[in-house]
């Protein structure tokens, strides 16, 4: 098999993967969707943000199904200079650090939502007895480490090269 190969079997791989982690995030959507009916009129403020904090299954599903069906398109944008030969072992390292980023890139945006839903609902509804503050500090420092897996796993599923360099200077050492 050639590297390219091996790259197209990862995606697909890691497809699945993401498709069976929709599935139980999208038998949860529908009772969070129900509840809208039942927040009466305080409730429709949040409702755009109890939509968002539930998109993450849905982004599990369609990087799934992307990652199966067009394993090879993403191919092309791991590797833009058709470069996919793993004959040395620093091709292997850097075909697992794109792997790694296409794994950082799908579960950091699920989180992401997740912050940007949790900062809103904290600036929409009352805040009680001081926890409003603690709580917007813990979610915007979610919002920023996901933020940072996000550029992180873009960085490594596009080049990653760097990162590679920096992983056999460690083992030339130890050697």
């Amino acid at each position: 098999m050639t590297g390219k190969n091996y790259f197209i079997l990862g995606c697909k791989l890691f497809g699945v993967y993401c498709l069976v982690l929709a599935v139980p995030g999208l038998l949860n959507i529908v009772p969070a969707i129900m509840q809208i009916n039942r927040l009466g009129a305080y409730g429709q403020g949040i409702v755009p943000m109890l939509v968002l904090g539930q998109i993450g299954p849905l982004i599990y599903l369609i990087a799934g199904i992307y990652l199966v069906i067009r394993g090879e398109a993403f191919y092309r944008f791991s590797y833009p200079e058709g470069n996919g030969g793993i004959n040395a072992t620093e091709e292997k390292v850097l075909l697992y650090l794109k792997m790694l980023g296409i794994y950082l890139v799908v579960e950091y945006v699920s989180d992401f939502l997740k912050a940007l839903s949790g900062i809103g609902y904290a600036m929409v509804v009352p805040v009680y007895m001081g926890q409003g503050i603690e709580k917007q500090f813990m979610l915007y420092s979610n919002l920023a480490s996901s933020l940072w897996g996000i550029l992180v796993g873009i960085y490594l599923a596009r080049d990653g090269r760097y990162v590679a360099k920096l992983a056999f200077k460690s083992l030339a050492y130890k050697s």
